[in-house]
């Protein structure tokens, strides 16, 4: 797990250094395939429930593009250190 925080800590550094550390999540998306998020919108609203879309999805696509990897990373990093005291 502690692997695995830390090659997102990469990710996220790699993608804010190349792509821009204000570009958002949502535009990058977009343009690596215009179609996956209506795509995502419409499997989010039909099939989990109507405000997934609103509340959840659209806060994080509106992020910068290192910023989720960075907390994913950050989270995996803290659980690591949890596991190991244990």
């Amino acid at each position: 797990m502690r692997f695995l925080g830390w090659s997102l800590l990469l990710l996220a550094l790699l993608l804010g250094v190349y792509l821009g550390f204000g570009e958002p999540l949502g535009a990058v998306l977009f343009r690596l395939d215009p179609a996956v998020l209506n795509l995502a919108q419409a499997g989010l609203q039909r099939r989990v429930a109507p405000w997934a879309w609103n509340d959840v999805a659209l806060p994080l696509i509106e992020q910068p593009v290192w910023a989720v990897p960075a907390a994913l990373g950050a989270l995996f990093l803290v659980l690591s250190t949890f596991r190991r005291r244990a």
